[in-house]
């Protein structure tokens, strides 16, 4: 909502940075299969093996257009399957054309329909809002960012016969980062992951045991603060998500540093990459800032900035 109020107001600033279009679908199916899995869906990801395998974009916001599209999928097939593709042809100098698309086996969507898809507060008819629930927005700010990027976005669908969705974006090879970096190993370093929701709980925890971690959970900011305060030398960092229940990552940071007066190192989890957000986390006492589902290089590379590799035994 805040991204939407943003656009409409002329305010949204996007960011520049490198991405891996294939690894930014293969991120969110791994987080988003789970709940398909749990409807008896399959959940496909189809990265292209053309194409830059880097590129200069808002990755944030594109998994967040993603995200939407595939969770949009999920919920409204019954069976079948969802497909999330990735199709990347290179264009001189040094460009890309992506084109994603998310592809399901639901109810479809009648004709009159589709052109108020992309309109705020619209979600085909009022029986999907009382069966499905939502806000109407995701589609209409889905279609400002890509607009924003520069892209179009657009939808397929026949009644009983699923939908596509699809989007299709302009960007810039980022050939620096064609050779990845080596991921570290961190055997020995103990994690307390915070989190309100089970299945980004059981995403970052794969993670950071691929990195060699061992991984504590707890399910709130005031959990986590309970377990730093039996334990204040059992964790080496903790991996903070920001908006939950009871007690909120922000107050149960500032809690670790003021009430327990404690200096492990706090990394922010969350799903948007707002400068205000970042700005907050700081001042409560926060050292750095992840957006999720984060990739295993990027983790590995922010452990590294705040914790020592291999401590050996305690």
């Amino acid at each position: 909502m805040l991204d939407f109020s943003k656009a409409n107001a002329g305010q949204l600033v996007l960011l520049r940075a490198p991405f891996g279009p294939g690894e930014l679908v293969r991120d969110v199916v791994a987080l988003l299969r789970p709940g398909a899995e749990a409807k008896g869906l399959a959940l496909v990801g189809a990265p292209s093996e053309a194409g830059p395998p880097w590129v200069m974009g808002d990755g944030p916001r594109l998994r967040q257009v993603l995200m939407n599209l595939v969770g949009n999928a999920i919920k409204f097939t019954d069976h079948g399957e969802v497909q999330v593709r990735v199709l990347a042809t290179e264009e001189p100098p040094r460009r890309a054309q992506l084109t994603f698309e998310v592809q399901d086996t639901g109810t479809g969507i009648d004709a009159d329909l589709l052109p108020r898809l992309f309109q705020p507060f619209t979600q085909g008819d009022d029986s999907m809002t009382r069966r499905h629930g939502g806000t109407g927005l995701g589609l209409a700010s889905s279609q400002q960012l890509i607009e924003a990027m520069g892209g179009r976005i657009s939808c397929e669908s026949k009644p009983n016969s699923g939908s596509v969705f699809r989007f299709t974006l302009d960007l810039a090879d980022a050939p620096a980062l064609k050779r990845p970096t080596p991921v570290p190993s961190f055997h020995g370093v103990r994690a307390l992951v915070v989190d309100d929701n089970a299945i980004n709980l059981r995403v970052a925890s794969g993670l950071l045991k691929k990195l060699g971690v061992a991984v504590s959970v707890a399910c709130n900011g005031l959990e986590a603060v309970e377990a730093l305060r039996r334990g204040p030398q059992d964790f080496d960092v903790v991996l903070m998500d920001l908006q939950m229940p009871v007690m909120d990552g922000f107050a149960a940071t500032r809690a670790i540093r003021q009430e327990l007066g404690l200096e492990v190192p706090v990394i922010a989890l969350t799903a948007h990459g707002r400068e205000e957000e970042r700005a907050q986390g700081v001042a409560a006492g926060m050292n750095d800032h992840l957006t999720k589902p984060a990739r295993l290089s990027v983790l590995g590379a922010t452990l590294a900035r705040w914790v020592n590799q291999s401590p050996g035994p305690r």
